[in-house]
């Protein structure tokens, strides 16, 4: 539950629901948008001062709060998708073996 959500324009307070999985979707997305903004170099003066600070700082804030650490998990699934792609390739060396055993042969 996330409690104390208030809205200043009909002045009550309300209690949101959320799971863990959506509080990590969340951190993940904040995350990932501020580097994608990095990557493409936005030059936008609010940016830079207002909203990319704003955004780490949600981000660390809910982190610290369910104890999530994105770079860890970050590390982690890269290490991840490097050994799949590693052996992603066993089909095609398959196919090249046979080829080249079948062409050996036909000598």
């Amino acid at each position: 539950m996330i409690e104390k959500a208030i809205n200043l324009r009909l002045m009550c307070d309300y209690a949101v629901s959320c799971s863990y999985g959506d509080i990590v979707l969340i951190i993940c997305m904040l995350h990932d948008y501020i580097r994608l903004l990095d990557e493409v170099k936005v030059e936008d003066i609010q940016y830079q001062a207002y909203y990319r600070k704003k955004f780490i700082k949600i981000a660390d804030r809910l982190s610290e709060q369910i104890g999530y650490d994105y770079d860890m998990v970050l590390e982690k699934c890269k290490k991840k998708l490097a050994k799949k792609e590693q052996s992603d390739d066993v089909g095609e060396d398959a196919i090249v073996l046979a080829a080249k055993y079948r062409h050996t042969r036909k000598r």
